[in-house]
């Protein structure tokens, strides 16, 4: 049984980094956790865990569909314990009014779509992994990036990630642990 346990969506594997990461934050605060994926998981890990933290990100304008698949069938088990919910979106680095009133929109699909009401919240940017895009997604990512006045050379990747934020969120979830009504 994990005090913490992690479970992610990924597309080109920076959310996974980004669990992974929060997985050894958490162990640095003394606290025992897990990351998977949300398509391999076991139910019984959200039963066990303390606390719960969940995130995916975000691709021509959705969540993989496993990741609210995974929360509506563990929405009565989420409510009850403390919960954390992280989106991976590269639009927060966006200066647009409209872009960033999108980005907080994100983060309430889980409450609306699946009916989970996790405590904190919090979009990270995260990476444009350019060589791992086949020839049609590096050039839409480009042309994408271009327009957000990002970084367009596709001969190698770009992390945005601010890694302390995601220390921040870590700590800010384990908090609540003790607050919890078990």
């Amino acid at each position: 049984m994990s005090d913490v346990a992690i479970f992610y969506e990924t597309s080109e594997g920076h959310t996974a980094e980004v669990a992974k990461r929060m997985k050894e934050a958490i162990e640095k605060l003394g606290h025992t956790a897990s990351a998977e994926r949300c398509r391999e998981a076991d139910p019984a890990t959200v039963k066990e865990a303390k606390a719960v933290i969940i995130g995916g990100s975000i691709h021509a304008g959705s969540f993989q569909k496993q990741l609210l698949s995974f929360i509506k069938e563990n929405v009565d088990e989420l409510n009850k314990k403390p919960g954390g919910f992280f989106s991976i979106n590269l639009y927060c680095r966006s200066e647009k009014k409209e872009r960033k009133a999108e980005v907080q929109g994100y983060l309430e699909i889980p409450s609306k779509e699946a009916g989970w009401k996790p405590n904190i919240k919090k979009t990270f940017p995260g990476a444009l992994p350019y060589t791992k895009y086949n020839f049609v997604i590096r050039w839409m990512m480009k042309w994408i990036s271009s327009g957000e006045g990002g970084d367009t050379d596709t001969s190698k990747d770009f992390v945005y990630t601010d890694w302390n934020e995601v220390e921040e969120f870590c700590k800010e979830l384990v908090s609540l642990i003790g607050a919890s009504s078990d």
